[in-house]
């Protein structure tokens, strides 16, 4: 798995879409807490819940997007499936460099806490806890991301597809309480990744909004592992 983390880690930094992800939110975090230090707020746990979170949505897709299905376009996966590591290692290798990405791509918002704290009194654990739920939801789109990746050989349409899943799946009760279904609104808010996010926001512990974002991870790397295995026997 090692292996191939450091291969994926290598194209992400030696291709434009890493450094388009960076500056994206960079940018985007860095006029957040702008706004918020201006304001004299010490809530730097926020920023994340802000804009960054719906930038997520569409971005993500960039990191996912070649997973997969560029090592298919390219005939790189043969060499994979051939190789003395199992598919599962291959899969977890991708998902690891992706969360890695992503993970840097909000370390600013430490950068952001430190100053804050240096000038009032602010709650770290708080922002930790907002953090953790920033990856968790990440690390879920990701997966996600990846197992479109693994059912296409097109980076474009892996992108468009994964972009309309996260979508779905992040406002499905919203969805179905606009088209005026009450009694789906009620099951599908169990399953959207948004309505399970608002416990981070709100900074109360549920252990059962992280075990479901675990899951909902394992799920997809599981789907995403047969997926490729399928294509080894095919």
């Amino acid at each position: 798995m090692s292996a191939i983390y450091r291969r994926e880690m290598r194209a992400y930094f030696t291709s434009v879409i890493s450094y388009v992800f960076f500056a994206a939110f960079f940018a985007i975090e860095g006029l957040m807490f702008a706004a918020l230090f201006q304001a004299g707020s010490t809530e730097v746990y926020r920023i994340p819940f802000m804009f960054p979170l719906y930038l997520t949505i569409f971005l993500i897709p960039l990191l996912t997007m070649r997973t997969i299905s560029e090592d298919k376009r390219q005939k790189v996966d043969q060499v994979l499936l051939t190789a003395p590591v199992s598919v599962t290692s291959v899969i977890m290798g991708k998902f690891w460099a992706c969360v890695s990405i992503y993970a840097i791509a909000n370390a600013p918002l430490f950068i952001f806490q430190t100053i804050v704290s240096y000038y009032a009194a602010s709650n770290w654990l708080q922002f930790l806890y907002s953090v953790l739920g920033t990856l968790l939801l990440g690390s879920t789109l990701i997966a996600i991301g990846i197992f479109v990746s693994s059912i296409t050989e097109s980076t474009a349409l892996a992108a468009v597809l994964s972009i309309v899943a996260n979508i779905v799946i992040m406002f499905i009760s919203q969805i179905f309480q606009i088209i005026g279904i009450e009694w789906l609104t009620k099951i599908t808010s169990a399953i959207a990744l948004l309505d399970r996010f608002t416990s981070f926001s709100d900074s109360i512990l549920k252990v059962e909004d992280i075990v479901y974002y675990i899951t909902v991870i394992a799920v997809f790397v599981f789907l995403s592992v047969r997926s490729v295995e399928k294509r080894r026997w095919s």
